[in-house]
C-alpha cells in the first residue's frame, strides 16, 4: 500500500458573544460533493485515474464545513472567555490516538504552531475529520502565571458538552491534560465501493478520507457511496454517491514465432511483441532471458505467457503456444540389386 495521511482542520475564531453563542449551537448536515485528490498533495485530479498512478487517491468530502453545516466528525474546545495574556503564556496540544500532538495552538506562529490563542475574546477551535474510534486529548499549558479560564469540549453537533473545567493558570509552567474517550459521538462516517476491490487496496480511516491503490484495482467503473451521521440532538445524515473509472494502459498482445525444428537456433521473442513493451517471457520450459530455445525442449507444442506491467492487476499477460518440429529422418528404403 503506497503511504497515506491526512488530517483537516477548520478554525472560527469569534470575538463577540453573540457570535460565540451561535457557533456552540448544534451543526447540522452539509450535503456535500465527493471530490477526488491526489493523496500526497490533496489537488483535485481527473475522476479517470491510469491504475500506474504512482500516489494513493484520496475520495473525500469536497466541502467538510459551511457556515453552521459540516459533513465529517468534528469536536471542538471553547474557551469563554480567554485571559488577558493568553495570546503569550498560553498553549492548546490536541491530540488524537497515540500521536499526542496532531496540532498545536500557541504564541510561536506559524511553527510548531498553527495559530495564536488569542487574548481576551470567547474563542473557539473546531476540528473535522476526526477519528471517532480513537481517543482524544487536549493538553492546556500556561507559561506564566495567568487568570484561569473555562473551558468546554464537545462534539461540533451536538450542544450538550462532553466535558467542562477550568483551565487553571494558577501555577508558572502548569499544563493540564484534558481526555475524550475513544468512541464519543463525534459524528460517524461510511464508504462503500461497488463493484468490491480487495480488502488491501483500500482504507477507510472513519474520519471522513478513503484511501485507494490503483496499483491493486482491475480497470472498470467504481460506484463510491459516502455517509454520514453527526450523531447529534438532533441527529441529522447525508448520503453521497459518485463515479472514478480506473484504466489499464498495458497490452500483453505479442505473436508467436513460426514453427522451428528441433535444432534449431534460440529465437528473441522481444521482436513479436505487438502490445507494450518491457515485460517478461515465461514458460516450464525452453524460455531463457526473453528467448525461445528449441534445443531445451524439443518437439512439441509449448506454451509460453508474456507479462507486461506493475502488479498482476495492473497489467496484462497473454498466453501462446510454440511449435517445435522434430527433426526429419532420412530413409532411402530397402537396399535394392541393379
Amino acid at each position: 500500500m503506497k503511504n497515506i495521511y491526512k488530517i483537516a482542520l477548520f478554525l472560527v475564531l469569534l470575538l463577540s458573544v453573540n457570535k460565540t453563542n451561535a457557533q456552540n449551537a448544534p451543526m447540522t448536515c452539509l450535503t456535500p460533493s465527493l471530490g477526488v485528490f491526489d493523496g500526497n498533495t490533496f489537488s483535485p485530479i481527473s475522476a479517470t485515474i491510469p491504475c500506474t498512478y504512482s500516489n494513493v487517491i484520496n475520495i473525500s468530502p469536497s466541502q467538510f464545513a459551511v457556515g453552521n453545516a459540516g459533513t465529517t466528525p468534528c469536536i471542538r474546545i471553547i474557551v469563554n472567555p480567554t485571559n488577558a495574556n493568553a495570546a503569550s503564556n498560553n498553549s492548546i496540544a490536541i491530540g488524537e490516538g497515540s500521536n499526542t500532538n496532531i496540532i498545536s495552538l500557541c504564541n510561536s506562529f506559524p511553527a510548531p504552531c498553527f495559530t495564536f490563542v488569542p487574548s481576551s475574546t470567547n474563542y473557539t477551535f473546531s476540528l473535522f475529520f476526526m477519528d471517532p474510534s480513537q481517543g482524544h486529548g487536549y493538553n492546556l499549558c500556561n507559561t506564566n502565571i495567568a487568570g484561569n479560564m473555562n473551558y468546554t469540549i464537545a462534539s461540533c453537533y451536538n450542544s450538550t458538552p462532553i466535558t467542562t473545567g477550568v483551565w487553571n493558570n494558577a501555577i508558572a509552567g502548569g499544563c493540564q491534560t484534558v481526555t475524550i474517550p475513544a468512541n464519543t459521538p463525534i459524528g460517524t462516517v461510511g464508504y462503500s465501493i461497488s463493484p468490491a476491490i480487495v480488502p488491501t487496496a483500500s482504507l477507510n480511516s472513519n474520519n471522513g478520507d478513503l484511501w485507494l491503490d490503483t496499483y491493486q484495482m482491475p480497470q472498470g467503473v467504481y460506484t463510491i457511496t459516502y455517509s454520514f451521521n453527526s450523531q447529534g440532538t438532533p441527529s441529522c445524515g447525508i448520503t453521497v454517491t459518485r463515479t472514478i473509472s480506473i484504466t489499464n494502459p498495458y497490452s500483453a498482445t505479442w505473436s508467436p514465432p513460426a514453427a522451428m525444428c528441433a535444432n534449431g537456433a534460440c529465437v528473441n521473442l522481444v521482436p513479436q511483441i505487438t502490445g507494450s513493451a518491457g515485460g517478461t517471457f515465461t514458460a516450464p520450459a525452453g524460455v531463457s532471458s526473453n528467448s525461445f530455445c528449441p534445443a531445451l525442449t524439443g518437439a512439441g507444442t509449448f506454451p509460453v505467457t508474456y507479462t507486461v506491467g506493475i502488479t498482476p492487476t495492473c497489467g496484462s499477460s497473454q498466453n501462446q503456444n510454440i511449435t517445435v518440429n522434430p527433426l526429419p529422418v532420412a530413409n532411402a528404403g530397402p537396399t535394392q540389386s541393379l
